[in-house]
């Protein structure tokens, strides 16, 4: 059954926070790009236990994320949100990592965001929509690479309902006062880009960023 969690995000599942346990196998590194513990990352998946597609268990993904090279991993409710230390040492080769873990175990293909504690702390700090007090109306849009310059602009007609967008490179800022699922940007969001984006509301992006 399709529910909401308290953030206001539509998942399928239980909403409880989980860390992996240990393979008792030595990890490996893909890329062969260190052999310590790495950086610690978060990861947003794209389409995974929403509307009936993407089914993935947390617990499974966690298994095969350290079985392929990360550390300490954890998943943040069913909405594909995860925290992993990794030696990769830049977002979008970790994404692509991530991808081919996913393809290669699960037959899943699908897009992965990738940010760290600072790349976070920035986007949390940039959308201009603080006052409204309101954290499952303020929407993230992350995606690997950069945006198209005019993907504000781009959006912009979609904006009938209240809405207002904002874009750097990195991140789309959304605010959608009457409900993203009742929003025009539904489904622009691609498009504007140029690249596949997933999208998290400010309360999620917030408890992702306290599990870093």
């Amino acid at each position: 059954m399709e529910t909401a969690d308290p953030d206001g995000n539509l998942f399928r599942g239980d909403l409880l926070d989980h860390r992996a346990g240990a393979d008792g196998g030595g990890p490996r590194q893909p890329g062969g790009t260190g052999t310590g513990p790495g950086m610690r990352w978060a990861l947003f998946l794209r389409a995974v236990n929403v509307g009936g597609t993407g089914r993935l268990a947390m617990a499974e993904l966690r298994a095969a994320l350290e079985a392929e090279g990360a550390r300490d991993v954890a998943t943040y409710i069913q909405s594909g949100n995860v925290v992993l230390a990794h030696a990769a040492d830049d977002p979008d080769s970790l994404a692509r990592w991530a991808e081919g873990v996913l393809t290669q175990r699960f037959g899943l293909e699908t897009a992965v965001a990738v940010r760290d504690a600072a790349a976070l702390d920035a986007a949390i700090g940039a959308h201009p929509w603080a006052a409204t007090g309101a954290g499952n109306q303020v929407h993230f849009a992350f995606f690997s690479g950069a945006a198209q310059a005019d993907a504000a602009e781009r959006l912009a007609r979609c904006c009938t309902n209240g809405e207002e967008v904002q874009a750097d490179a990195r991140a789309l800022y959304l605010y959608t006062p009457n409900g993203i699922g009742r929003s025009r940007l539904n489904g622009q969001l691609d498009r504007a880009v140029g690249r596949p984006v997933t999208v998290r509301n400010l309360n999620t992006v917030r408890r992702v960023r306290d599990m870093l």
